[in-house]
């Protein structure tokens, strides 16, 4: 920390979003996603496959990244695959990054989430859910309601069959 902020919370919080909200903060923001893609990713691209025979992760995100559409919110539960979407994926904008389960340290609250998050979806945009084998069968009964919230969305499961968080 270089710069130490004393303010009240709630005026300080208000005068940020306004700043954030300009033309000119969002310009500098897809300035510097533009910059950081056309360096590549910074992580390593991952093996087609794994000691195991399973997987590799690493590639699978870039694969899956390549796939989906670029209009996108992201809705990311926890468990131990959780690096790989922030990681790996092009997220458009700030705001289209929703991370429930780090922010707990807990799994199964990625469907519901994303329920919420279909509805303040923007038109145009599809929801993308990221969960893990473990977190998704725990939230299971939230599907159905997805299904009707969202317009288009995409599910996606890590599945490491071994509840690895």
């Amino acid at each position: 920390m270089d710069v130490l902020v004393s303010a009240d919370a709630k005026s300080a919080a208000g005068r940020i979003l306004q700043l954030l909200e300009g033309e000119a903060s969002a310009e500098a923001w897809r300035a510097e996603a533009r910059k950081r893609l056309a360096e590549g990713p910074a992580h390593h691209a991952g093996t087609t496959e794994t000691a195991d025979g399973r997987l590799d992760p690493r590639s699978l995100a870039i694969a899956l990244d390549a796939g989906l559409p670029e209009r996108r919110t992201v809705v990311q539960d926890g468990g131990h695959f959780l690096g790989w979407v922030p990681m790996y994926w092009h997220i458009p904008r700030p705001q289209d990054l929703v991370m429930v389960g780090t922010a707990f340290q807990t799994i199964g609250l990625g469907l519901a989430s994303a329920v919420s998050a279909a509805r303040a979806v923007e038109d145009g945009r599809t929801l993308v859910l990221a969960s893990g084998d473990g977190g998704f069968l725990m939230g299971l009964s939230d599907l159905e309601s997805l299904i009707g919230a969202a317009r288009s969305a995409v599910v996606v499961i890590y599945n490491d069959a071994a509840y690895g968080a």
